[in-house]
């Protein structure tokens, strides 16, 4: 794993979360290879507690999607058809 993954991606205060995944393109695998190992942090604020989102990849998806952190906002969280989802939920 390349140290940008390791260090969570500089998810502080709460842990990053570090597993496998497989990438896709166009519905079959991704042409960079898989299984790549993917950081997940879910921050937030005092007004709302799990707003932001980072995700960074390692290689071999690293030399696709590149070593930084991407960056993003969670809008919403639900199950099929707008259903709560014990998916949404985030163990702190």
């Amino acid at each position: 794993m390349r140290d940008e993954v390791r260090r969570g991606a500089g998810c502080r205060p709460r842990r990053p979360k570090t597993a496998w995944a497989r990438a896709y393109s166009t519905g079959g695998p991704a042409p960079f290879g898989n299984p790549s190992p993917v950081t997940v942090c879910v921050l937030g604020g005092g007004d709302v507690k799990f707003s932001n989102i980072t995700i960074a990849f390692g290689a071999p998806a690293s030399d696709h999607f590149g070593t930084q952190a991407i960056h993003g906002v969670i809008l919403r969280c639900s199950g099929v058809w707008g259903r709560d989802s014990k998916d949404c939920t985030l163990e702190e």
